[in-house]
């Protein structure tokens, strides 16, 4: 099962056990809700990546997409999908998508979210290779 990686999980260990919970969950559903051929996986990034969400927190999901173009109907389908699969959840779920691209990104945002991102899904081990580049 590819869920929380291990190397980028000593944070878990401060966040509340029913959010960890419901992070493994959604870990372990990802592979039967998702397209992949349309995704190549995804990344927690925020608060819950860096261990500290609080009960007021969501969870970021980040959505690495296979192909362009990053249209707005074919996101939000897969979103509200996503996001109604996990309605009843305790914490509320955020879902962003990019591209591929966002490996190479000089945007200081986007860089730090990713020295903190936890893979939660990696559909042919991209979203490894592209961490190791930031």
């Amino acid at each position: 099962m590819n869920t929380l990686e291990k190397a980028r999980f000593s944070s878990v260990a401060s966040l509340e056990p029913k959010l960890r919970k419901q992070i493994e969950n959604i870990a372990t559903r990802l592979p039967k809700l998702l397209p992949e051929n349309e995704v190549w996986g995804c990344l927690l990034i925020g608060s819950c990546s860096r261990g500290a969400a609080t009960f007021r927190s969501d969870i970021d999901l980040l959505f690495i997409l296979k192909s362009p173009p990053l249209d707005y109907e074919r996101v939000s389908k897969l979103r509200d999908g996503l996001e109604k699969q996990w309605d009843q959840d305790p914490l509320p779920i955020q879902c962003t998508f990019v591209l591929e691209n966002v490996f190479s990104t000089s945007e200081p945002a986007m860089q730090q979210a990713l020295k903190s991102a936890w893979v939660l899904w990696d559909v042919e081990g991209r979203i490894q290779r592209g961490l190791e580049k930031v």
